[in-house]
This record gives structure tokens, C-alpha cells and sequence, in this order.
């Protein structure tokens, strides 16, 4: 995107690119620091490290453009399309007036930045990135090894064994997936790749230092990246993941060996091309129904997800429900669903929900199809791109084939160090493209006084950005000690820590159910219902209907009180706790009828786990039974 002339050193050169290194080093090896023990929480601890990264990174990044003597500014047709879906999103989401508090929203502008640093890297550093993406990888396999051995530290809510520094298996499988691609094509492509890298051709005395040093190194990390890998993924069963792994490895297999002697015999000949196609095709077809059968009930309950998402697409089918929004009405959606439809093997299959399980479908759920159609076509370019005898791109698609094929059954898009290597992928593709139209600013026609009043104009945005960051990491942190303290017996002592971060996070739906149910637990009712009400325009769910319930019921309140509980039960028809509290209202507002014929109904139904509190609960429905 942009072409620096000036003085300009070799290590001035490579530095941006370390940075861009240690920026996706660093938030992959985060730990988890999930806030809330809600599922779908953000990871916050990941992201309060690129936030600070990415704010110095911008600055460093202006006050190298500032100090070149001319910048051409060059824009492909892929950066045109990013910036229409970018600017795009921003619009719809102002239109839709939701006014909701999404970390994922400002994830994306500093996704922006890096994509923008990427563009502006010279292509012989790209090695640099790949190299970061590796080393990441193998920090990450190692620590799942550790973690399946009973000696790493994982994610201290998460009831799995391996997690990495994720929450859960599920995001960490995608993670290594789509770093994979990475290790494998620069232990494939090693000679290849460094007649990219220009500083690798400059002679140290009287033996090109670095080429051998770095000849000798490189391979043992990809190849340890490769084996890791390899040796972890299998035990986190994301079958996304090995899809994608699988499917990332073939293109580069093909690129790889498809000039060898045997495949050209085979791929030459018409008759042996379509026998192997279609030996190819059984192969695929068998494996993906392997992987159906192997976990059976998660892939129906994708199917599920699915169904009910298309709904919200035919209600809103041009503007979506607005960025980040798809948690604020995908549960209402599911509950009218089941209202029509009382299939008792769907019933079994539903929960709270939190994302579309397929990134593409959730993107047209909240930002219509306009921006969707934009982002499937600039990603098809950049798939499509033609990336023979050109080592980097080829790695680069591999990824991005990687990610893309995760996305169809999981949500990278919700995981930060996944987000930032898919924007790395994206931006090396798109530099492939001849641009569109340039331009150049002269620097060096620029006074002193207009560079020096930039400069101050990004070191105040810069600190003010950081003074605005610290303020969101101290509500974060209040609202942790809440959490901390929801435990004790003492069901006044949260509040104080809510209050406080109650003005930075007063539209974060997860932080308003939370304080809703300290509140409902603390005796204030009245203050509950409110903010629980105020959450369901940006979260809702099961937990937030069954606590406004026990809110109104407090406060004598049946008719809204049965209201929520039913709505809850329609949410998740399967789940006992929603009818068990309803048979106790309907018991204590004296339909003893009612109660009666829940309580016979919870008898004769079915558990999807059997569990003490189920015990517990059909023992009180036996009582109210008898009555």
C-alpha cells in the first residue's frame, strides 16, 4: 500500500516487521483471562495486549512515514474492497442505532492498522511474519502437551484438559490449524523463500552470513512446528480444524510435488485424471462423513444454529442486526422456533448460543448481504490469486484456505490471534495485485512546522488512546473482583465493584446479566429488573429470562415472573431448571393444577445428563406432585 523513498537503513527496514513478529507472538502466548465464567465472554487479556501494541505500533509506524523524503500510496483492488466493507460495517452498525459495548468492534480498527502495516512491509520480509506465526505455533503445541500431561496451566473455568491459552479446545485447534499451512510451507519451500528475503543476498565478510545461519535454523522450526502440531491436534477432536489442516496441506502437496515425473504421467492422461478425481472425491466424501458420525449430536446442533440463523436473515436481509449483534436476538429467534416446532431430537440439541458456527453465515445475520457479498468477493480474489513460483503467496493462501475452511464450522472470527494471522494472510495476497491507482506525498515539500504538528497531533491521540484503554482495563478488572466476590456470603459486597464499572460497561450485555443476577441475589429486586431488561437489548439468553423471573416472582409479580420462565424454557426446551422454577411459582401463586402438570411432566423427561441438582429438583417435583 505504501512505497517509502528516503534515508532509510536496512535494520529501519526490518523493523517494522519484528514489530508485526512480536505483535502476533504476544497475543497468541497471552493466557485466556476470560471476565466473566458466561460462555462467549471476550478474552480479555489478549485483547488489552494488542490494544497497547497496536496504539505504540501506529505511532512508531507515522513517525517513519513523517521522516521519509516521498510516500507512494498504492491501492489494489483487494485493499478497495477491505476498505468498503470496513467503512461499510461502521455505517450499518450507526445505522441500526445499536449502541451496544463490543471489544470485537474494537478489535476490528486495530485489525485495520495491521492489515495497513502488512501492505507497507517490502515483500522480502514476509519471511519475518511467517517466521512469528511458526514460533507461535510451537509455544502453543508445547503448552497443550504439558497441558495434556498434567503440567501446563490452562484457563481455570474451562472443565477441558487441553486449552493452550484459549478457553477452550475448539479455538486453540483453529489456532494451530491455521499456522500449520505456515510451518509446513516454509519447510517445503525453505531454498525458495530466501532468494525473497533481498537481505539475505548481502555478503558478511567473505560468507553470506545470514543465508546460512538462517538456512540452518529455519527448517528445524518449521519442521518442530510440523511435528508439534501434529502431535497435538488430535487430541482437541475439532474436526474444523483437521479440515482445514487437511485440506491447507493438499494445496500445498499439489503445489509441491505436481512437477514430479509420476504425477505428470497421471494428470497428463484425460482417463487417469478423472479416475483419480473421482477416487479423490469418494476419499472426501467418506472423510467428511466419518466426521459427521464422530460427534453426531455437535454437528446437528450446528444444523440447528444454522436453521434458526436463516430465519434472522429473512427478517433482516440488507442491513443485518448490526455488527457484533448476533448474541442480542439469536435466542428470542431459537425460542419462536421451538414454539412452532416441538421435534423432541432438535429440543435435545439446543443451548445458549453465542455465535453462527459458520463465519460467513453470521456475517450476513449482522451486516446484511451487501458488506457480506463484498468480503466473499475480495476473499475469493485472494484465493484466486495465481501463486506458482511465488513461495510467499502460496504459504499465504494455504492459510488463508486453512482459516476459511474453520470458518464454515467455528467462529475464528471471535478469536483474536486467529483474526490477526487471517489479516496477515489477506494483506500479503492482496500486495500481489497490480494497484488499482497511487499516489505520492512529498514529504520533503512539507515544512517543518506542518510535520512537527503531525507528529504532535498522533503522540496526543496516542496518549489519549491509552489514558481511554486504561480507564476500560480498570472496569474490566472491577468487574472481575465482582465476579470474585458474587462467591462469598456476603451478597452486598460485589455491588460496590459494579457501580464502578458500571459507566464504561453500562451496553456490555454479559457485564449487565452479571450485575443483574448480584443484584437479584442481593435482595434488589426492583434495580435488577431494570438492568436485566436493559441487557436483553444486547444479550439474551436463558440465564438473564430465569433471573428476571426470580425478580418479578420476589416481588410478587407472577404474571411477569411466568412470562420470563416460559420464555426461557422455549429457549432451551430441554433444560429442567427454567420448568422447575415455573411449577414452583405457578405452586406458590396457587394453580396447583399447573404445577401438577409440570411437575408430572419433568417426571417423564428425558435428562441430557443426569446430575444431583436433577436429583434434587424431581424429589421437590414429587412433593408438589402429591399435593
Amino acid at each position: 500500500m505504501l512505497n517509502q523513498a528516503g534515508v532509510c537503513s536496512n535494520g529501519l527496514k526490518v523493523l517494522p516487521a519484528i514489530s508485526i513478529v512480536l505483535l502476533v507472538f504476544l497475543v497468541s502466548v497471552v493466557p485466556s483471562v476470560k471476565i466473566n465464567a458466561l460462555e462467549g465472554a471476550a478474552e480479555t487479556g489478549k485483547f488489552f495486549v494488542f490494544a497497547y501494541i497496536t496504539l505504540i505500533l501506529s505511532f512508531t509506524f507515522l513517525l517513519k512515514i513523517a521522516v521519509n523524503y516521498k510516500t507512494s500510496i498504492r491501492f489494489t483492488l483487494i485493499d478497495v474492497l477491505t476498505a468498503s466493507v470496513y467503512i461499510l460495517i461502521i455505517i450499518n452498525r450507526a445505522i441500526s442505532n445499536h449502541d451496544n459495548f463490543s471489544l470485537r468492534y474494537l478489535e476490528l480498527h486495530g485489525l485495520l492498522i495491521v492489515y495497513i502495516m502488512v501492505r507497507c512491509l517490502p515483500p522480502g520480509l514476509y519471511l519475518f511474519l511467517y517466521a512469528g506465526i511458526v514460533l507461535g505455533g510451537i509455544i502453543q503445541a508445547i503448552n497443550g502437551h504439558l497441558q495434556l500431561h498434567g503440567y501446563g496451566s490452562r484457563y481455570e473455568y474451562s472443565v477441558f484438559n487441553l486449552t493452550g491459552s484459549f478457553f477452550n479446545p475448539g479455538p486453540y485447534a483453529g489456532y494451530l490449524a491455521c499456522t500449520f499451512p505456515v510451518a509446513l510451507g516454509c519447510y517445503f519451500l525453505t531454498t525458495q523463500l530466501y532468494a525473497c528475503v533481498p537481505i539475505l543476498k548481502k555478503p558478511f565478510g567473505d560468507r553470506y552470513f545470514w543465508r546460512k545461519k538462517l538456512s540452518q535454523i529455519m527448517p528445524l522450526i518449521s519442521l518442530s512446528g510440523i511435528l508439534s502440531i501434529l502431535l497435538v491436534i488430535g487430541a482437541t477432536k475439532s474436526r474444523a480444524a483437521w479440515a482445514g489442516m487437511i485440506l491447507s496441506s493438499a494445496l500445498l502437496c499439489f503445489h509441491r510435488y505436481r512437477d514430479y515425473p509420476v504425477l505428470k504421467i497421471y494428470l497428463g492422461n484425460s482417463i487417469k485424471k478423472n479416475v483419480l478425481l473421482a477416487i479423490a472425491s469418494f476419499l472426501v466424501i467418506g472423510i467428511g462423513a466419518g466426521m459427521y458420525f464422530y460427534k453426531k449430536a455437535s454437528a446437528d446442533g450446528r444444523l440447528l444454529i444454522w436453521k434458526v440463523s436463516l430465519g434472522i436473515v429473512k427478517d433482516e436481509p440488507l442491513k443485518g442486526l448490526g455488527f457484533d449483534n448476533f448474541k442480542s436476538a439469536y435466542m428470542r429467534y431459537q425460542a419462536e422456533y421451538f414454539k412452532r416446532n416441538t421435534d423432541l431430537e432438535e429440543q435435545n440439541l439446543a443451548d445458549n448460543v453465542w455465535y453462527a458456527f459458520n463465519e460467513p453465515l453470521q456475517l450476513i445475520v449482522e451486516n446484511g448481504f451487501l458488506i457480506a457479498c463484498l468480503a466473499f468477493v475480495a476473499v475469493l480474489l485472494a484465493l484466486k490469486k495465481k501463486v506458482k513460483n511465488a513461495p510467499v503467496l502460496l504459504i499465504a493462501k494455504a492459510g488463508l484456505t486453512s482459516v476459511l475452511v474453520f470458518s464454515l464450522f467455528s467462529y475464528p472470527s471471535h478469536i483474536l490471534p486467529i483474526s490477526i494471522i487471517t489479516v496477515i494472510y489477506g494483506a500479503i495476497l492482496a500486495g500481489a495485485y497490480q494497484p488499482l491507482f497511487s499516489f505520492s506525498i512529498p514529504f520533503n515539500r512539507i515544512s517543518a512546522f506542518l510535520k512537527l504538528s503531525f507528529l504532535l497531533s498522533a503522540l496526543y491521540m496516542l496518549v489519549y488512546s491509552g489514558k481511554c484503554l486504561n480507564k476500560l482495563y480498570g472496569a474490566y478488572e472491577n468487574w472481575k473482583l465482582a465476579l470474585l466476590l458474587q462467591d462469598t456470603e456476603q451478597s452486598e459486597k460485589p455491588l460496590p465493584f459494579f457501580k464502578k464499572a458500571y459507566p464504561l460497561l453500562k451496553n456490555e450485555g454479559t457485564f449487565l446479566i452479571s450485575y443483574g443476577k448480584s443484584l437479584n441475589r442481593a435482595g434488589h429486586y426492583k434495580h435488577a429488573i431494570t438492568i436485566l431488561n436493559k441487557a436483553k437489548n444486547y444479550c439474551d439468553n436463558s440465564v438473564l429470562e430465569t433471573t428476571i423471573g426470580d425478580s418479578y416472582k420476589a416481588l410478587k409479580r407472577y404474571q411477569p415472573a411466568e412470562k420470563a420462565y416460559l420464555q426461557a424454557s422455549w429457549m432451551i426446551p430441554s433444560h429442567f431448571y427454567p420448568q422447575f422454577l415455573l411449577a414452583r411459582l405457578y405452586d406458590d401463586w396457587g394453580r396447583k393444577e399447573s404445577a401438577r402438570r409440570i411437575a408430572s411432566e419433568l417426571f417423564v423427561k428425558k435428562a441430557k445428563v443426569e446430575s444431583p441438582a436433577i436429583r434434587e429438583m424431581l424429589i421437590e417435583m414429587k412433593k408438589i406432585a402429591n399435593k
